[in-house]
């Protein structure tokens, strides 16, 4: 029974999950550049702190415009691949 309830391993080909393990890379990047700048806070001036937060927002704008285009990527290449 056990075998039978376990969930059948995650397929690396499949878009849903290249999908989804970019969505959660980008979770990540984002709660550690909020630990970053917390960490940072104490140390740095008023300014120095909102150049790096802003820093860290771009960076993470530019991630979401580069994750949005890699699973549109996959989307279209899935459309164009020949079916097995």
């Amino acid at each position: 029974m056990r075998t039978l309830a376990r969930p059948f391993p995650p397929n690396p080909a499949d878009p849903d999950y290249r999908t989804k393990m970019l969505e959660d890379q980008i979770k990540r990047t984002e709660e550690n550049n909020r630990r970053m700048v917390e960490a940072a806070a104490p140390h740095l001036t008023a300014k120095q702190l909102t150049a790096y937060r802003e820093q860290m927002e771009q960076q993470a704008a530019m991630n979401r415009i580069q994750m949005k285009l890699q699973i549109e990527q996959q989307r279209l290449q899935s459309q164009t691949q020949p079916k097995q």
